[in-house]
C-alpha cells in the first residue's frame, strides 16, 4: 500500500462503513464523497476508487459479484486494520487531535463494550497527563493575550472532554452506545 493511501484519513471511515455491512462502490461514493460528513478529506470518485484498489491489494477489502451488483466487503485483515485505526484515533490525546477522534468515534462499536470503555479511559488518562504538563509548565504571566486565550480554550475544552468521555464510558458499560439523553 502506498504511504499516502495508508496514512489517508479516509481509510478509517471506508473500512468502518464496510464493517457495518457490504456496500457497492456507488454507495461508498455517496457516503464518503462531497456533501458527506467525510468531505473534509476531499474525496472525489477517483480518490475513492483508487483507495478501494489500494485496500483491496492490501487484503483489507474484497469484491463479490459483478457490475452494479458488485459488493465490497471488509476482510478479517481489514477488520484488524479498522480496529487499529479506531484505537489510535480514540487514544490520541494530544490537545489538537480532534478530527482523528471524531472520525474514529462512530466506529468504536467494532470493539466489545469493555474494550471500548478501556480505550476511552486511556484517552482520559492522556488528556489528564496533558493537563498536568500544561499546569506545571504554564507561565501565563509571560505569554501574550492571544496565546493565553488559546491555552485557556484548550485547557477548558479538555476539562469538558474528559467529563464527556467518562460519561460516555459509563453509558457504554451500561449497554447504551447512543448519545446522551437519547
Amino acid at each position: 500500500m502506498t504511504q499516502f493511501a495508508h496514512d489517508n484519513e479516509l481509510v478509517l471511515p471506508f473500512l468502518g462503513l464496510l464493517a457495518a455491512h457490504p456496500r457497492t462502490l456507488a454507495e461508498l461514493q455517496v457516503l464518503l464523497g462531497p456533501g458527506s460528513r467525510y468531505e473534509h478529506g476531499g474525496p472525489q470518485q477517483g480518490t475513492i476508487y483508487s483507495h478501494l484498489l489500494t485496500m483491496q491489494n492490501a487484503g483489507w477489502v474484497q469484491r463479490a459479484g459483478q457490475g452494479a451488483d458488485e459488493q465490497l466487503r471488509i476482510t478479517e485483515a481489514g477488520t484488524a486494520e479498522l480496529r487499529r485505526r479506531v484505537a489510535r484515533g480514540i487514544t490520541d490525546a494530544s490537545w489538537t487531535s480532534g478530527s482523528g477522534f471524531v472520525t474514529a468515534l462512530p466506529f468504536l462499536p467494532v470493539f466489545p463494550a469493555e474494550q471500548a470503555a478501556d480505550l476511552l479511559a486511556e484517552r482520559i488518562r492522556g488528556l489528564q497527563a496533558r493537563q498536568e504538563e500544561f499546569l506545571q509548565s504554564a507561565d501565563l504571566g509571560t505569554r501574550d493575550d492571544a496565546t493565553r486565550a488559546k491555552d485557556d480554550y484548550l485547557h477548558r475544552r479538555s476539562i469538558w472532554e474528559m467529563s464527556w468521555l467518562e460519561d460516555y464510558r459509563q453509558r457504554i458499560l451500561a449497554g447504551d452506545w447512543g448519545p446522551s439523553g437519547a
